[in-house]
């Protein structure tokens, strides 16, 4: 290396050096000394002779190359603040308040011409600082380290995100209430004098933007808070900007917060703070987009019809969201319709009426109707009226009408004509033979028969009851007969449905296929279901006997040893299931009482006792029919024999199936 190469790089260290230690002093000047420290007021005086103590105010240079008033940072209202930042179609602002020094916030409704966020919030911003607002209308950096060191409190939040203790805080809490279902998040830029000197130390000034407790301004996709440390020229570099056109040295992009799921006429609390970390110099300041807390910024639906709608999500028809948040277009053309929930307001005419009835049994025809009006869409003229409607006919009686319009945004809105028609007005009598009759008198004390009678004609009710006084038409007694003749035929045979029409069948034993089973029901117009069928040449064979089964004895006494319990009596119709309603023949199971020692055929004149009991306890438990044979209190010893017979089986005495108890 030359000799001159080597002075110029002793001379390039030490100038670095120098540097160094001229920062380093700044800072420890700048932590040191508030603003009651005449040594710290001259340094930022020095530092900052173009910001007044008082001035609300930015001003750059003029055509003239004096300074002229651009734009002011206004400090408001926590309350307009609010206003400012919310989306009114989104939520309904509750409460709002600010903690921190007034002066250290504002709202800017319009930045400088060639500031770096002019084009980003068109519409203003309001900003929260952690010293001077004022500082946020610049358009370049006019000191090596622009702050207002205030000196007051931290905000614990801030202090969570940072890592380190805050100072100078100021913060916005609002609550609100949801006004339909969305995902909230907010549009911001964080901006900061700490820039680049800082990033990496102590001095980690940031910010939080908390939905109920949740800090919503994180790196995209992560719950990286928002720092100088997270974003900055060594870290996350495509979201961060170096310098540019205002006065803090560095400022991240337009971010969005991460968003937070909200259903409608949920309560959110909502926090938005800035603060210095580890001393009160050098300002940081968060940009928040003039109504950008709303529910739909994340709305990326094309919901437009030509020519293209405004705003995040295009507005024209209105891109809303399902209740699992699923972004779809509303069915309405404008965003107020979307949030309209107030119906139409129906002006009736009239509100009512009494109308005297003009015709038979009521009014002829009735105009009226409604006039519907709406905040949004203003006049209605679909008008629906339920249920007459305008020039109907109405009945005497009070009749309700309802009239209903809805507006774009699917409200609907009744109001009601009540419409009275009475009848107030006699009916008209015409008397036969003439309302004054005069007659010679041709009977003792008068005149023997006179035939009168009276016509009566009533606008609403026709023809009426007539009633005479002091007396009634006289009546002859005289009675007509005749005789009507009805006579009903039923000449239609009954319908026969087959079980089935035809069935092949493997032959199963000698000669042929045993049992087959198969059958018809029969339904008539007249009498109903016929059960009295015939059957040619072959009959059903349903019954599939095989005698019962254990622990009943089929050829031997059943030997009983108590007279107070039951057996159980089961049998197989060869599988299949018959059901058990009707099954039993009328008047089985029956209890017979025989002498022992012999075994008579039952017939059906024996006489026995009906066993109820055991009938009701019939069931089919596949393949198998059972019930138990209750004969406590029915037997008291010697011989007996249970007979059972099957509506299915053979109807002749050779269709009853039996066995035999003996009781000891």
């Amino acid at each position: 290396m030359t000799s001159g190469r080597i002075l110029r790089f002793l001379a390039a260290v030490s100038a670095a050096l120098v540097l160094m230690s001229g920062l380093v002093a700044a800072r420890l000047l700048l932590q040191s000394n508030p603003y009651d420290d005449p040594a710290y007021a001259a340094e930022m005086a020095r530092r900052r002779p173009e910001v007044a103590a008082a001035s609300l105010q930015a001003t750059g240079p003029s055509s003239t190359g004096t300074r002229r008033v651009l734009q002011s940072v206004v400090q408001l209202t926590a309350d307009q603040y609010a206003e400012k930042l919310l989306d009114p179609d989104s939520f309904e602002l509750i409460s709002a308040q600010y903690t921190g020094v007034p002066t250290m916030s504002g709202f800017i409704a319009s930045f400088p011409t060639g500031h770096a966020l002019k084009n980003d919030f068109p519409d203003g911003a309001v900003v929260l600082t952690s010293g001077d607002p004022t500082l946020a209308l610049r358009t370049s950096s006019w000191s090596g380290g622009a702050g207002l060191a205030v000196n007051s409190a931290g905000d614990a939040d801030v202090s969570a995100a940072s890592g380190y203790a805050t100072y100078d805080a100021a913060a916005l809490v609002v609550k609100v209430m949801a006004k339909g279902i969305g995902k909230v998040s907010f549009r911001y830029v964080f901006a900061s004098d700490e820039y680049n000197e800082y990033v990496g130390s102590q001095f980690i000034d940031a910010f939080v933007l908390l939905v109920n407790g949740t800090n919503t301004a994180t790196l995209p996709g992560t719950d990286t808070p928002v720092t100088i440390n997270t974003i900055s020229y060594k870290t996350n570099v495509n979201l961060f900007v170096q310098g540019g056109a205002m006065e803090y040295d560095g400022h991240t992009v337009v971010l969005n917060t991460k968003e937070i799921d909200v259903v409608a006429g949920s309560i959110l609390t909502i926090k938005m703070a800035v603060a210095d970390a580890s001393d009160h110099v050098l300002d940081s300041a968060v940009f928040i987009q003039y109504g950008s807390v709303s529910l739909y910024n994340s709305c990326d639906l094309v919901c437009d019809t030509p020519p293209p709608g405004v705003g995040p999500c295009k507005y024209d028809s209105t891109c809303l969201f399902t209740a699992t948040y699923q972004q779809y277009c509303g069915p309405v053309t404008n965003k107020a319709d979307a949030f309209d929930t107030t119906p139409p307001v129906l002006t009736p005419s009239p509100a009512s009426v009494i109308l005297e009835g003009d015709t038979l049994g009521g009014y002829t025809s009735f105009s009226f109707g409604c006039t519907a009006q709406d905040a949004v869409d203003g006049a209605i003229a679909a008008v629906t009226y339920s249920p007459k409607q305008p020039g109907d006919f109405f009945p005497i009686g009070t009749t309700e009408v309802t009239c209903s319009a809805t507006d774009a945004a699917g409200n609907t809105g009744t109001a009601t004509i009540t419409v009275v028609v009475q009848d107030t007005t006699p009916p008209v009598l015409t008397p036969y033979p003439e309302s004054v009759v005069t007659r010679e008198a041709d009977t003792l004390g008068g005149y023997s028969l006179l035939q009168f009678y009276c016509t009566a004609v009533d606008i609403v009710d026709g023809s009426d009851t007539i009633s005479y006084e002091p007396m009634e038409p006289p009546v002859s007694g005289n009675t007509g007969t005749t005789t009507i003749t009805v006579i009903v035929q039923d000449t239609k045979p009954p319908v026969v449905t087959p079980s089935f029409e035809s069935v092949t069948l493997e032959g199963n034993t000698l000669g042929g296929y045993a049992p087959v089973d198969f059958g018809c029901t029969a339904e008539d117009i007249a009498d109903g279901p016929i059960t009295a069928i015939t059957y040619s040449p072959k009959q059903p064979e349903r019954c599939s006997w095989t005698g019962f089964l254990p622990p009943i004895e089929n050829k031997d006494y059943n030997v009983l040893t108590t007279t107070t319990a039951s057996i159980p009596v089961k049998w197989l119709m060869g599988g299949m299931d018959f059901g058990t309603s009707g099954l039993l023949a009328p008047g089985y199971p029956r209890l017979v009482p025989i002498t022992c020692g012999t075994d008579p055929a039952p017939t059906f004149t024996d006489v026995g006792s009906y066993l109820a009991a055991t009938a009701n306890d019939l069931k089919y438990t596949g393949p198998q029919y059972h019930m138990n044979f209750k004969y406590g209190g029915l037997v008291k010893g010697g011989c007996y024999r249970v007979d059972v017979m099957l509506t299915v089986c053979d109807a002749t005495e050779a269709g009853i199936r039996y066995f035999r108890i003996r009781v000891k």
